[in-house]
């Protein structure tokens, strides 16, 4: 592949960390992303490599041919044709002079000290990368703290949850870490051969974050730092058909990780009585609940399959449940794909009599309904 570079001869300034940041063609956030971290870090204590993934819109060079004549410690590269965000993110790499590697995308906001705070973070706790606290600019809910693993599936850890929830709050390891902002040291990157170039746009950081782990080092969620993800709005603009990269992720690593969203959900000590009989509603596709629940040590007789309503975003209990499930004086266990999905379910739960009515999602949080929908 041939390859325009737009770039400085090195300094040899000695930097806190090299910045990769691939660029895609969304001008828009690319400018926001420019300000704010002006906004917001030392620029020239980080050495700040753009790679231009192929062919964009002229004003994404105009942007960056300011921020680089701006500051000394920018730079940037374009690749002349469209690769992959591992390929770019390899390739920025190879331009890094620190020890430490942030693999940034363009839809990240960081907030005050975040970069300071991962860097501290993975020498005080001797770990081998670290991601930040990330949340929906939306609504200022968990986006991300790390991936939980079940049974030949992955989420964020505690996706949706409040910011300020006590588990949220707690910094801890992860098998796998989001790469939207993630900070690697350049040897333990150079270590594992960098991205696996097979993943197109997807499963690539999984998959980097995974190999760490499996060579003995530790990945960090930090919560005492944090970053905004406007998720989607850097990469994933083409309907992409990733069905073969996820296929090649589970062959390599499906008998490898360990299922440690049953830890995650008992690190949150719901206090209910578990020992009560639970009447189970399955709202979604996932097939590993009984490991799950028996884990728990949850009583009851049979998941009823209502996967017939799966639906990610809303459900609808007066469309979905019997008027039976409402009067049953026996409480209630709700499988879900995301506990936000039953947050608008207001008049239902205060029809319902049952305190106890619990939900778990695939994300691992645990909850009561009525603290859920009516204290909201």
């Amino acid at each position: 592949m041939e390859n325009k570079f737009i770039e400085k001869s090195s300094t040899h300034q000695k930097y806190s960390a090299s910045i990769i940041i691939p660029v895609s063609n969304n001008c828009n956030i690319l400018e926001y992303f420019i300000e704010h971290l002006k906004c917001t870090i030392k620029i020239d204590n980080y050495q700040i490599i753009f790679v231009i993934d192929g062919p964009v819109d002229n004003r994404i060079l105009i942007l960056l041919e300011n921020f680089s004549s701006e500051f000394s410690c920018v730079m940037f590269i374009k690749l002349e044709t469209k690769s992959s965000y591992a390929h770019v993110n390899n390739f920025g790499r190879k331009y890094a002079e620190s020890d430490l590697l942030f693999f940034m995308n363009t839809d990240i906001f960081v907030q005050k000290n975040c970069l300071e705070i991962m860097i501290d973070s993975l020498q005080k706790n001797n770990v081998q990368a670290v991601q930040p606290l990330l949340l929906y600019p939306q609504n200022n809910h968990v986006q991300s703290t790390g991936h939980i693993f079940g049974d030949c599936f992955n989420r964020h850890a505690l996706k949706e949850q409040e910011s300020n929830h006590p588990t949220v709050c707690l910094s801890t390891t992860r098998q796998a870490l989001s790469l939207a902002l993630c900070l690697i040291p350049t040897s333990i990157f150079d270590e594992c051969n960098g991205f696996d170039e097979y993943y197109y746009n997807g499963w690539e950081g999984l998959d980097l974050t995974l190999k760490i782990t499996q060579y003995g080092y530790r990945c960090w969620y930090e919560c005492n730092a944090q970053a905004y993800h406007v998720e989607g709005g850097s990469r994933k603009k083409l309907s992409l058909n990733e069905s073969l990269q996820a296929g090649h992720f589970w062959s390599v690593w499906g008998n490898i990780v360990k299922d440690d969203i049953i830890d995650l959900l008992k690190l949150q000590q719901l206090e209910c009585d578990f020992s009560r009989n639970y009447i189970v509603y399955d709202f979604t596709t996932y097939r590993s609940w009984k490991k799950i629940l028996d884990s728990l040590s949850i009583s009851y007789e049979e998941i009823i399959d209502k996967s017939l309503y799966s639906n990610e975003l809303y459900l609808d209990f007066f469309s979905v449940l019997s008027y039976h499930a409402l009067v049953n004086p026996e409480p209630i266990l709700f499988l879900v794909t995301s506990f936000s999905s039953l947050k608008d379910n207001v008049l239902w739960t205060k029809y319902r009599k049952c305190k106890d009515d619990i939900f778990i999602d695939l994300s691992g949080n645990i909850g009561k309904l009525k603290t859920l929908v009516c204290d909201k």
